[in-house]
């Protein structure tokens, strides 16, 4: 099945995951059925719910992500090496709403910046083709030019994913596609495009 961003991912540490299965606050490792507060509710107390959050779970967002990403990859497209940006007078940033990156320029007494503005953290194998949306591993750093050639590619490969997902929704049996040439970078069987076989 095509698979959807999830847009932001909560992480428990392994520690209070094992408190939580055992049934008790994961904070504290107080058992339930000595709370005094209701059962229903995470962690036993106000405090460690407090605690709780700040310490033992991890909520990663796209925009950290990314810019975890750029900063691994220099601020550059890793396919042409380009580093998009902008010069721009100091006090007209809030005009650019999609600044990723601002220097200020000593040359002019700080009065000038430069702005990377349009770079793309792109995931390699897309989230729709079963890639992994939250491992930094799986993202690169492209420029727009670069994004639109390898979005096209994506593009054919999840429609075809699609149409074979449809065919066995509707009960037909698919057969490997022999008679078409393999080197055209798309998958072709249900195996190649991630399915078990």
């Amino acid at each position: 099945m095509v698979k959807q961003r999830e847009g932001h991912k909560v992480i428990f540490s392994d520690l209070a995951k094992q408190r939580i299965k055992d049934n008790c606050c994961p904070t504290c490792g107080k058992p339930k059925d000595k709370w005094t507060r209701r059962k229903d509710w995470r962690c036993c107390s106000t405090d460690c719910t407090e605690r709780f959050w700040k310490e033992q779970v991890k909520v990663k967002s796209w925009q950290d992500l990314r810019e975890k990403c750029f900063d691994r990859d220099g601020w550059r497209c890793v396919k042409c090496g380009k580093q998009p940006t902008t010069l721009i007078r100091k006090g007209y940033e809030s005009y650019y709403h999609k600044v990723l990156k601002i220097e200020y320029l000593e040359k002019w007494g700080g009065n000038m910046a430069t702005i990377v503005d349009t770079l793309i953290a792109d995931h390699i194998h897309a989230i729709a083709l079963g890639g992994d949306e939250w491992d930094i591993n799986n993202l690169q750093t492209l420029c727009p030019e670069c994004n639109k050639i390898k979005t096209k590619e994506d593009a054919g490969k999840i429609a075809k994913l699609r149409n074979i997902e449809k065919k066995q929704s509707n009960g037909q049996t698919l057969l490997p596609l022999a008679s078409k040439p393999k080197g055209d970078g798309f998958p072709h069987t249900p195996k190649e495009c991630g399915y078990p076989a």
